[in-house]
């Protein structure tokens, strides 16, 4: 789905959620919930980075038509209403941060021991669900609405 500007303009508009990881986390994360979930990762000097990518396109057209392209700054103001639609609340992000924590509580439970590694990704989901960034698309000038001089 793509938004349309009052001005004609479309664009998208996608919360991108980065986690920074050691190689260790990510074998921990992969074996948890590797393949139910959808999420893309590169590898750097730094270490490997997870990246979970959710197109919000549906909510913020419920916000209303804008009157140009959206800045950073605009959307910033709906996200508390963003995080919580369905979209959001049922995205891979949030599954994959139900199932990390659903999990170190049956280890806990039973009295296992629950590896560092898995604290650390669970912290970092965390942190990252705060933070995302907003990545704004500019399309291209939508055809259907013509703009007179």
């Amino acid at each position: 789905m793509t938004l349309i500007a009052q001005n004609g303009l479309e664009y998208t508009v996608d919360l991108i959620f980065t986690i920074p990881m050691a190689t260790d986390e990510f074998k921990v994360l992969q074996l948890l919930i590797g393949n139910l979930v959808k999420y893309t990762y590169k590898i750097s000097d730094e270490g490997i980075i997870v990246i979970y990518t959710l197109n919000v396109d549906a909510e913020i057209a419920k916000m209303g038509r804008f009157k140009d392209v959206p800045s950073v700054t605009e959307i910033k103001k709906y996200m508390p209403l963003v995080v919580a639609t369905d979209t959001f609340m049922k995205s891979d992000l949030v599954f994959s941060n139900d199932v990390i924590n659903y999990y170190i509580d049956k280890e806990a439970f039973n009295g296992k021991l629950i590896l560092d590694e898995l604290k650390q990704i669970q912290e970092k989901l965390q942190n990252t669900v705060k933070n995302p960034t907003i990545k704004i698309t500019n399309l291209i000038l939508n055809k259907r609405k013509k703009l007179h001089k």
